[in-house]
């Protein structure tokens, strides 16, 4: 800098590009155009954030509770992109049949209601906003008569979980009840 140079503003070019990325730092020191040693004092040091305006969106279900009728073969489980649809993230699914998790309700059982998912990661591309999950169900005779009493349904939950990469976020709906129901004779 001059002699009676105070400030000193210089431009950094930041690329912009539509695909969402984490948002991103560097830092920027003030260094001595000689030796190229950092100079000394506390405010010859910042870090600037680069925020990704590209949205990434959430991940959530587009409803609360999905009824199943008993003996259908397979579920299929609408799990949707919220609020952006910019590149590519994931989250883990799991299906529930803990009492405390869907309370009020006979718990289905695992193997015999349903096919229970541990740990199952789901990936949503670049613009894509909807992921079909096939659950499926035990085949069972759709014929058989099973007396289990004037409410005979049963439920399971189906949770989404560890959302990626950072700045993803589930949505308020990010656990589904379902109820498996007997058809209507």
């Amino acid at each position: 800098m001059k002699a009676n140079e105070k400030t000193r503003q210089f431009k950094i070019g930041i690329m912009n590009d539509t695909e969402w990325e984490p948002d991103e730092e560097f830092k920027v020191q003030l260094v001595d155009e000689i030796t190229q040693k950092r100079l000394e004092g506390e405010n010859t040091e910042c870090v600037v954030t680069i925020l990704d305006d590209d949205k990434p969106g959430s991940i959530g279900f587009p409803e609360r509770f999905k009824t199943i009728q008993k003996g259908s073969k397979d579920a299929f489980i609408v799990i949707k992109r919220f609020d952006g649809s910019a590149g590519n993230i994931s989250c883990i699914v799991n299906t529930i049949n803990d009492h405390d998790v869907v309370p009020g309700k006979r718990t289905a059982a695992a193997y015999k209601d349903f096919v229970p998912i541990k740990m199952k990661k789901i990936e949503f591309g670049p613009n894509e906003v909807e992921y079909k999950l096939k659950i499926e169900m035990p085949n069972k005779d759709v014929d058989e008569e099973v007396d289990l009493g004037v409410d005979d349904t049963v439920s399971f939950a189906v949770q989404l979980s560890e959302p990626y990469p950072k700045g993803v976020k589930l949505s308020k709906r990010s656990t589904l009840f379902v109820d498996i129901e007997n058809r209507d004779e």
